[in-house]
């Protein structure tokens, strides 16, 4: 392969305070049109080894890394995967077909799915086209991203270092743990005062916030076992995702046989969580 040939060449860096959709797009981009050619090689600014929150994530300052087509094929393959299944909106897991996913999914079959686009029904991207993939890839970093802070408030807890805030429950009626005390103070000025509490008397209203150590929980109403914290998230996440992170915490191989199998391992003893690195 020519030395001069794009593909070798740095990409742009990337605006970070834009979505990652839009930070993403010209890295997938690259990807589609090396997959689309004879080149062999391909340098991107992501992580090489699987340690990000989803397949397509910037390496640290965007150091480039070359990848061969082996490597990006890969990638594509996990991206089409996380594609198929929720948190992914339903418009865009009905047009991937099945035979475009897995490991004998044929490359011609894939790399089109790459192109789709996606129009957001709610939130801030609401009526603004995007690419369908990099859509995906989002709401499940999303969801990575929900399951770290739950790990950290688990450390917090096993560690009898959790605080409450008077009033605060989850959707199930549990008391919300918080990993510290500013935070917990936060939530209960959410609760009491609205979104917008800060606003107005800010260090007033802090200070006078009704929060308790978790020493201080025994009897406390809607005081339960905080394992539904992180098993709720687990069951929104992409199968083989789950597998992963119960092999990453040591599982048999008998639990990450399914996801129901690795979410029950975890619920069994929901410290294993802390065995996870994300």
């Amino acid at each position: 392969m020519s030395t001069n040939s794009p593909y070798t060449q740095p990409m742009p860096a990337a605006d970070r305070t834009q979505p990652y959709a839009v930070q993403m797009g010209p890295v997938l981009e690259r990807i589609g049109a090396f997959l689309g050619s004879r080149a062999q090689k391909v340098v991107l600014p992501i992580l090489a080894d699987g340690s990000g929150k989803s397949p397509i994530e910037f390496a640290p300052k965007q150091a480039h890394t070359t990848f061969n087509r082996r490597q990006v094929i890969a990638i594509v393959r996990e991206v089409v995967s996380i594609m198929t299944e929720a948190p992914s909106p339903v418009a865009v897991r009905d047009q991937v077909p099945s035979y475009a996913t897995g490991e004998k999914a044929a490359l011609k079959d894939m790399l089109p799915l790459l192109g789709i686009s996606y129009t957001p029904t709610k939130g801030n991207s609401e009526g603004i086209p995007r690419n369908a993939a990099l859509h995906c890839l989002g709401a499940y970093r999303r969801n990575i991203g929900r399951l770290a802070k739950r790990n950290a408030v688990l450390a917090k807890v096993e560690a009898g270092d959790a605080w409450f805030a008077e009033g605060v429950v989850d959707n199930k009626g549990v008391a919300r743990a918080f990993p510290s005390e500013k935070k917990a103070r936060k939530a209960w000025c959410r609760l009491t005062h609205g979104d917008n509490w800060y606003a107005d008397d800010k260090a007033a209203r802090l200070a006078a916030a009704e929060v308790y150590q978790q020493a201080d929980s025994v009897g406390r109403n809607n005081q339960h076992a905080v394992n539904q914290h992180t098993t709720a998230v687990l069951e929104g996440m992409h199968h083989a995702t789950v597998k992963k992170l119960a092999r990453q915490a040591g599982a048999p191989t008998s639990a990450t046989a399914s996801k129901a199998k690795a979410i029950q391992w975890f619920s069994d003893d929901i410290t294993r969580m802390q065995g996870i690195t994300l």
